[in-house]
């Protein structure tokens, strides 16, 4: 029902209480609903709490599945979904980060750094995603990630003003502070300070 994109049938058989995580030939519901892109099927089936993470059979994730047929709705779906995103397919280590990369699909790509995947994982030949798409020409993942890259520097730079402003607020305001104690302290001083009596006349 998943892999066909049969809502009504895979409704039915949730309701029915069927284990929305039981593999079939390796595969679970929505494992298959991912590689046939079954957008609407997926969504269904991450609402009623299907796992976003498990392996099918050959260890490979939804997210890699996704990343790897270009599919970036499905893929953010499953990030909403909060799936893991830096478990690495067992055979060649690459991640769905390698895989957007190596397909040169920009959007994956993108979505996925974006999300917090580590960019800088290597896979068993020791390559990193970015390296990939470098070898490819893919041009169009470089440049959205450099322009990501752009991004989070200049972020940054402005948190750092942020927290440089802030930081000089707070030393004025105790600055502030202190020089009101100081002057409350000197008044109180003057006010308990003895004053002089003043002296009788002497009678004749």
């Amino acid at each position: 029902a998943a892999g066909a994109g049969n809502l009504e049938a895979l409704t039915r058989l949730l309701d029915d209480g069927c284990d929305i995580n039981e593999r079939t030939a390796g595969w679970t519901a929505l494992q298959m609903a991912v590689m046939l892109n079954q957008e609407a099927a997926a969504e269904l089936l991450l609402e009623r709490g299907a796992d976003a993470c498990i392996k099918n059979s050959v260890g490979i994730t939804p997210t890699i599945m996704s990343a790897g047929n270009e599919s970036l709705p499905l893929l953010r779906l499953l990030i909403d979904a909060d799936a893991e995103l830096d478990v690495a397919e067992p055979r060649t280590g690459r991640t769905a980060f390698h895989e957007a990369c190596v397909k040169g699909n920009a959007g994956c790509a993108e979505a996925l750094a974006r999300a917090g995947c580590d960019t800088s994982l290597r896979d068993v030949d020791g390559k990193t995603g970015r390296e990939y798409a470098e070898e490819a020409g893919h041009a169009a993942v470089l440049e959205r990630l450099a322009a990501l890259k752009r991004t989070e520097a200049n972020r940054k730079k402005k948190e750092q003003k942020r927290r440089k402003k802030e930081q000089e607020r707070l030393a004025a305001e105790e600055e502030e502070a202190e020089a009101d104690t100081a002057k409350t302290d000197r008044a109180c001083l003057l006010d308990t300070s003895p004053r002089p009596r003043a002296q009788r006349g002497s009678g004749v």
